[in-house]
């Protein structure tokens, strides 16, 4: 029998969460039949056309929240769906709303505790949640604070396609497109550019290796709300030159490898797949030591962990790196023999045994 789930975001960036369901998407085509509603024009909805995904999208802006809601409403007035999947708090917000008698399963990725506003006692506390599931120890914990209802709360990690970024090899391609000659170091980061990835401190980290006369080049892949204050900073700091920001890429299997370091300096992270991306494509990490990145990366193990917030300390771990070719080796071996436990076939097999044993209670 087809278990049908209808998946909800609210989210119009392509993130973290968002890849984790194109995987899902793609994986689990059976015995699941998947629908999702999400932000009309999001890059999720793209992959849905591409990849034949019934897909039901609503406007983005003030009103977002109620067109959300009128087409959950829709999508579940006949009772074709047992569970709802619901991949961000907004998408838990409407599916709480629609008052549905079908299983809410939600996503909690945030590293920060969970807020005891009336609205989250509310939806947390009802009884149509199901299952929280979380993508680190880390988070599971600062969940279980909230949530006394322990046997509820899941930890699925976060997962990668392995063979996607392992096909790649380094071909130079970035750093032909930067105009980079010679042996000159590449360091750069990917991800959302947003306070909580704290790339002032990034901006940081270049200044002191470049006033150290480190040949070196800096790239920053990503887009978001903070970017026009990220280039004023390099602005400010005179380092044009030395600091590309490349906006989002949809080729970032193919460039990660040109890296010669991977630099997360984040403040707070409940999981990062982008660490997992650096691993199977062969670059060694350097990364704040906080939250469920300790899960991934352990010291001078699969990788090497700086204070947040402290340009110095991640200059130092840098500078280990690049001194001790013998240590980076070892980082990378290492890193990449953890992979078959972040495989995403893996994570979707445990989400179909946990949507089968969602369903079987009602």
């Amino acid at each position: 029998m087809e278990l049908k789930v209808l998946h909800i975001s609210g989210e119009s960036h392509y993130q973290g969460g968002e890849r984790q369901l194109s995987y899902l998407l793609k994986m689990l085509r059976h015995p699941v039949h998947h629908e999702v509603i999400c932000v009309k024009g999001s890059r999720l909805e793209n992959f849905c056309h591409d990849h034949d995904v019934p897909c039901h999208a609503y406007k983005d802006g003030f009103f977002k929240r109620f067109r959300m809601l009128a087409l959950i409403l829709k999508a579940t007035k006949h009772g074709r769906f047992k569970i709802l999947h619901c991949h961000d708090s907004r998408a838990h917000t409407g599916a709480w709303l629609s008052f549905k008698k079908i299983p809410i399963l939600i996503h909690r990725r945030a590293s920060h505790r969970l807020s005891r506003t009336p609205l989250n006692m509310l939806k947390f506390r009802s009884k149509r949640l199901q299952a929280i599931v979380c993508p680190s120890y880390h988070v599971a914990e600062l969940v279980s604070e909230v949530v006394h209802r322990h046997e509820i709360i899941r930890v699925i990690y976060s997962s990668i396609d392995n063979g996607q970024f392992a096909a790649h090899q380094r071909k130079g391609q970035l750093r032909k497109e930067l105009g980079l000659t010679g042996n000159k170091i590449l360091i750069g980061t990917v991800g959302m550019v947003r306070p909580r990835k704290d790339l002032p401190t990034f901006v940081g980290i270049a200044e002191i290796l470049m006033a150290n006369n480190l040949n070196a080049h800096f790239v920053i892949v990503g887009e978001g709300a903070d970017l026009d204050d990220i280039k004023q900073l390099i602005k400010e700091k005179n380092l044009q030159e030395h600091i590309s920001l490349l906006g989002f890429r949809s080729d970032v299997p193919t460039i990660l490898p040109d890296f010669d370091v991977f630099l997360l300096t984040t403040k707070a992270e409940g999981f990062s797949t982008v660490i997992l991306e650096a691993f199977a494509s062969g670059v060694p990490v350097v990364a704040s030591s906080v939250g469920g990145l300790t899960e991934i990366v352990e010291e001078e193990i699969s990788g090497l962990l700086a204070q947040p917030g402290n340009p110095q300390d991640f200059v130092v771990q840098i500078t280990r790196l690049l001194k001790t070719p013998k240590l980076s080796e070892k980082l990378v071996n290492n890193a990449q023999a953890l992979l078959d436990k972040f495989e995403a076939d893996r994570m979707a097999k445990k989400y179909k045994k946990l949507y089968q044993q969602l369903a079987e209670k009602y």
